[in-house]
């Protein structure tokens, strides 16, 4: 057998993280480690002696712990808890691998007896975006770890029935995705600010990434947008990439699987109904001085002072359309006119009511002539002290 110091045991739930675990054992025997890994399966209860050989021939144990590796250990066949008991009653080096968004405090929070000094051991996080660094930080730090324990050489008879296993380990060339596991779907929630919509999901175990979308119709299959896609957990959408409340949108996110996972179902999907437009305030209007005034309305977009020959307005004349709130008009008094205004609405309102009504009556000026003489009126004198009646 080679340099005790690079002999590695690989312990797994087969039924589980096979893959991870392979990839593990490619990486190390790669970087020129003898690794052992046994790809049989093993029966509840029964217990292949080759592995507790290997175990005690090999100063390294790794186990590889995902969601779910530790369910059965309670039960005192289950070979994975064997394992470890075996490698910790032998002080062995032993590194528990988290993969697949595994946590202690989740799935190994009760373990049984000696399985609690797992625990104590430190781990190393194996996310599936950045497996290689994982490996980098296990070969030179967790591996390099000084060992003074004895390694016992399995018995001879067993060599050619361990040199057959890791064939099958290394020709063994698994469906990538049986072993995958998809990831837990997030849950999409809206919160308006200032900046626009900021869109937040709650986050994946194990996910590589997210991708957020936008669709003009709950099938996503209409001007279907990505938005997004990298791996924070919120995204601010400015008001310049949706559609300012004026059509229906719809938003989903998914988590991205990587190396050990598949990606997530789709999430709940968002949906963002148009705003509904209400009309401005009605601005009210004032004549000073040959200029029409009217006061200002909150988020008009501009105004319109209408002119017409009757009070019914059934045919006006527009004398002012833009954004200022006075108009001079020095014609208004040579004829008989009525005066309204209005404003007008934008992306989030409707056009005002029109204003009050001013009435402006004609007098006489530069282009119209003084009116005729009125009616004559004739005071014919009273006789008194010095005139005859």
């Amino acid at each position: 057998m080679s340099d005790p110091a690079k002999t590695v045991f690989i312990s797994y739930r087969r039924a589980l993280n096979h893959y991870v675990a392979r990839a593990i054992f490619m990486d190390l025997r790669t970087h020129g480690y003898d690794v052992f890994m046994d790809v049989e399966s093993l029966d509840s209860g029964t217990f292949d002696t080759i592995i507790l050989h290997q175990i005690e021939a090999r100063a390294h144990f790794l186990v590889v712990l995902t969601p779910g590796s530790l369910t059965r250990v309670n039960e005192r066949g289950d070979w994975l808890r064997r394992e470890i008991i075996h490698a910790i009653d032998l002080q062995r080096n032993i590194v528990p691998l988290l993969a697949m968004g595994f946590r202690f405090e989740n799935d190994g929070a009760k373990l049984p007896g000696q399985l609690g000094q797992l625990k104590r051991y430190n781990g190393l996080e194996v996310p599936d975006s950045y497996f290689d660094e994982a490996m980098t930080k296990l070969r030179e730090r967790f591996l390099k770890k000084p060992t003074s324990v004895a390694v016992t050489p399995p018995p001879v008879s067993e060599l050619s029935a361990v040199r057959s296993r890791i064939e099958k380990v290394l020709r063994a060339e698994p469906d990538l995705t049986s072993w995958k596991l998809a990831l837990a779907a997030p849950t999409l929630v809206l919160t308006s600010t200032a900046l626009g919509r900021v869109w937040k999901w709650t986050s994946a175990i194990g996910a590589s990434g997210y991708v957020l979308q936008k669709s003009a119709n709950s099938a996503f299959f209409i001007a279907l947008e990505e938005l997004y896609n990298g791996d924070k957990m919120e995204f601010c959408e400015f008001p310049g990439l949706y559609s300012l409340g004026l059509t229906t949108e719809y938003y989903r996110v998914k988590a991205k699987g990587g190396l050990f996972s598949l990606d997530s179902p789709w999430s709940n999907v968002v949906k963002i109904e148009p705003s509904p437009q209400t009309p401005l305030g009605a601005p009210k209007l004032a004549m000073e001085s040959d200029t029409w005034k009217w006061t200002p309305v909150i988020g008009a977009s501009g105004y319109i002072l209408q002119q017409s020959i009757g009070s019914a307005f059934l045919n006006p004349k527009e004398l002012y359309n833009g954004d200022k709130t006075e108009f001079f008009d020095f014609l208004c008094h040579f004829s008989s006119f009525y005066y309204r205004v209005k404003a007008k609405g934008g992306l989030f309102s409707l056009d005002s009511p029109w204003s009050n009504v001013v009435n402006v009556k004609a007098k006489g000026g530069l282009f119209s002539l003084d009116s005729p003489w009125s009616n004559v009126v004739n005071v014919k004198a009273k006789g008194g002290a010095f005139l005859p009646r």
